[in-house]
Formats: structure tokens, sequence, C-alpha cells
């Protein structure tokens, strides 16, 4: 198995109050592979840029495409550049390879959880859906927020907030 997919697994299997959104997966996913390409000799780093190198291919087919996808010519792509353009899409990609090598009723399957319903507000009741785009009238939710606001105030004689201390 592969860098990116323990991280797909990890990160769909891991208990969170906020979801992994699929942009910052996808840019983790495409990291992890530059980690398995450089592993493989497929590429190097100079400064900051990605230099191909003299590895075959991964046996992995969508490691094999990002191997494909580096520049080949001098000045070679930056890992940012190549990072963010790698990373476009890839985590539907990763999913659907997981889907693929997962049994149909396989006991893994929870791997694959997906929140495709809307959210729904805890204390409301069930079926009801938050559709307005403003800030929500529960009573609860303004509550909880001033419990925030106050927790995270900076308190008076304090250049900083303790978290950023020194």
């Amino acid at each position: 198995m592969t860098t990116p997919l323990d991280l797909l697994i990890v990160a769909l299997n891991l208990p969170s109050r906020r979801e992994i959104g699929q942009g910052d997966l996808s840019l983790a996913l495409a990291g992890a592979e530059l980690l398995d390409l450089a592993d493989a000799g497929v590429l190097t780093v100079e400064d900051d840029r990605l230099v191909p190198g003299t590895g075959q291919g991964t046996g992995d087919r969508l490691l094999d495409e990002a191997a494909a996808a580096l520049v080949r010519r001098p000045p070679y792509e930056t890992a940012e550049d190549w990072l963010w353009r790698r990373g476009r899409g890839l985590a539907q990609a990763y999913v659907a390879v997981l889907e693929q090598e997962t049994p149909a009723g396989g006991g893994h399957r929870h791997w694959l959880r997906r929140r495709s319903e809307p959210a729904t507000v805890a204390d409301s009741p069930p079926g009801a859906t938050r559709t307005s785009g403003g800030p929500p009238t529960s009573p609860s939710w303004w509550v909880s927020r001033a419990r925030w606001a106050s927790r995270n105030r900076p308190r008076r004689g304090r250049a900083t907030p303790p978290a950023v201390r020194r």
C-alpha cells in the first residue's frame, strides 16, 4: 500500500469535530505522492525544484501518473506549483481506487464513509437542515458562540494570546 492510500484511510477514519476539506486532503495526498516518488528515485528535490530522477515506474497507477506529471525540461517546476497542480481532484481519484480495491460487502467499507447528506443543527427536530446563509437562529448556538469568544479573548496586560507566547 502506498503512503497516499495510508493517509486517505487515516483521514477518512479519523474522528473529528471538523470535516477535512477535499482540497486540503488532495493537497496532502499530493505531498504523500512526492514522498513515495522521492523514495523510489523517480525524482529529487534541488532547491525548491522537482527534478526527474532515474527511477523507473512504481507499479502503482496513481503514483505513475504523478511521475508522468513531472516537468521533464529545465526550468523544472517548483514543488509548490506541482503540489497545487497535481492535487486538483486527487482525493476523489484515491477514493475511487480504494473503492475498487475494497471488496463489496467487505469489512473495511467503513473507510469510505461520506457525508453526503446536508448537515443538521444538533438541537433541531429530525430532518431539519440549515438552508439560510445567515447566522443561526438557535439560542444555544449564540450561547456557545459567546462562551467561545469569552475564552479566546486576550486578557488585559498581555501583548499576545497565551498560545502564541514563547
